[in-house]
């Protein structure tokens, strides 16, 4: 009888995940660019999303990330079949952290311009001036940038203890020379390490806990406008609809295929055997 590892069978979740995503977010793609015009401006915030979903869902597949959280340690390796292509998995890995700010900056501007149209015209020449597209664009460029210098740089930095102890754990059991592949990693024990690493974190979280009350704000602020505004019920129905669209759009695709993913590791480290060197 043939029995999968866990890794086997999450090489295979990464792969079907992509394909499922590259598949759904194409049918919505043809979708938007068939009610263009009924959607009009704010197709190219729908638009940005899906394709940041599908450039998550290729570096993903790419990647293989497994990551192990363990006393004194935290990192991430890949279990990929290329995993000794350290170019490849190292763009993978930094497109897949660029993803998740990317994903939620996206939704926090669909927001912001979705309040512009119903309460603040001035808003919405940010998104449609060229001119304010460059400055919002350079912003949001500069917010990734520092994003992925955190994430490198101060969440995780090398440690051979840390290597050797994933490597003495896992190469065997995944087939990954970890010693010599391209892995992220953070030596808690060293008191630098993990003050840098904790560091990190907190901006991390505050980044992105930051545009998820602006989704909030904003999401609050649409639903209390609508309620409260002169306008007829034709108008009020449309953007009701919309609000109802964007709070899909935000459960639908991060869930989906960014944040849902990244845990199902979970279940295969904290199912493997503890052994230590």
């Amino acid at each position: 009888m043939l029995t999968l590892g866990f890794g086997s069978i999450f090489t295979v979740f990464c792969c079907a995940s992509c394909v499922v995503s590259c598949v759904v977010n194409g049918l919505l793609v043809c979708i938007v660019q068939q009610r263009r015009a009924r959607i009009g401006f704010y197709r190219f915030f729908t638009l940005a999303t899906m394709l940041i979903g599908v450039m998550y869902s290729l570096a993903y597949a790419a990647a293989q990330p497994l990551w192990l959280a363990g006393p004194g340690i935290l990192g991430f390796f890949s279990i990929s079949p290329w995993t000794r292509n350290i170019n490849l998995i190292r763009i993978a890995y930094q497109l897949w952290f660029a993803a998740f700010v990317l994903i939620a900056l996206s939704m926090a501007c669909s927001f912001t311009y979705r309040y512009g149209l119903l309460c603040c015209p001035r808003i919405v020449s940010w998104f449609e001036t060229p001119r304010r597209v460059v400055v919002i664009l350079t912003f949001l460029l500069a917010i990734s940038l520092w994003w992925l210098y955190v994430a490198d740089f101060l969440l995780f930095q090398e440690s051979r203890r840390v290597r050797r102890m994933m490597h003495y754990k896992f190469s065997k059991e995944y087939s990954v020379d970890i010693m010599s592949s391209y892995i992220l990693t953070v030596d808690i024990k060293v008191e630098a390490s993990a003050q840098r690493s904790v560091t990190g974190a907190l901006i991390c979280t505050i980044m992105m806990q930051l545009q998820i009350a602006i989704m909030f704000y904003w999401g609050v602020s649409i639903h209390n406008a609508v309620k409260v505004r002169v306008m007829s019920h034709r108008m009020r129905r449309i953007h009701k609809k919309a609000l109802k669209m964007i709070i899909m759009q935000v459960r639908f695709n991060p869930v989906t295929f960014l944040y849902g993913p990244s845990f199902v590791n979970l279940y295969g480290i904290s199912s493997s055997v503890d052994s230590s060197p």
